[in-house]
């Protein structure tokens, strides 16, 4: 019978390189960004990480001043003004966005809500609903898109208001009016609601 030697050291080199291998590989896991974080290599809730760089969505929670300008009107008409400033309240939970709109005297407008992604570009929808006699009430679906500015106190861009009838309105609707908007952090902004006439 052939000596038992050889294979008694063949056998131990063998359970040496897999000891090896599997210390390597235990390594290379703990090496791994996202082994024990979770799917995007961070803390959870703390944004995807892009290239080794952690993305945290801003933060726009609080109240801000709005107001906008007409550039487009293809509702014919100046009764419902783009440029009415408004007040709004922001409630954020990571990317989402819940809303509270008011008229710059106080008045409870409406509800809404809204996303906000990395790149700083928010998109912002409520409804308003304005009475115009015992027969005709008007829907004003307001979206609003814009960007974050670096210092997180001002958002730009574009708003669109679609005027849709709620019973007999006439034939002119539903149309458009848009425009850009400023939105501006309260403070340093004033969002003080003023004392207004009553109707």
């Amino acid at each position: 019978m052939p000596p038992r030697e050889p294979r008694e050291r063949h056998a131990k080199s063998g359970r040496r390189i897999a000891g090896r291998a599997l210390a390597i590989a235990l390594l290379y896991a703990a090496a791994i960004p996202g082994c024990s974080r979770g799917g995007d290599g961070g803390p959870v809730g703390a944004g995807p990480l892009r290239a080794g760089i952690l993305v945290t969505l801003p933060q726009i929670e609080g109240e801000w001043h709005s107001g906008a300008t007409v550039v487009t009107d293809g509702c014919g008409t100046s009764i419902f003004p783009l440029a009415n400033e408004t007040i709004v309240r922001v409630t954020q939970a990571d990317a989402a966005l819940v809303l509270e709109v008011f008229s710059a005297c106080g008045t409870p407008l409406s509800e809404g809500s809204g996303t906000i992604n990395t790149s700083g570009v928010a998109t912002l929808t409520y409804d308003e609903t304005i009475v115009v006699n015992e027969t005709c009430s008007l829907k004003l679906h307001h979206v609003l898109t814009g960007t974050v500015n670096s210092s997180r106190d001002q958002v730009s861009g574009d708003q669109t208001i679609t005027l849709s009838a709620l019973g007999d309105c006439g034939s002119s609707l539903p149309c458009q009016i848009s425009g850009p908007f400023l939105a501006q952090k309260c403070p340093p902004a004033s969002c003080a609601f003023r004392t207004c006439a009553s109707p």
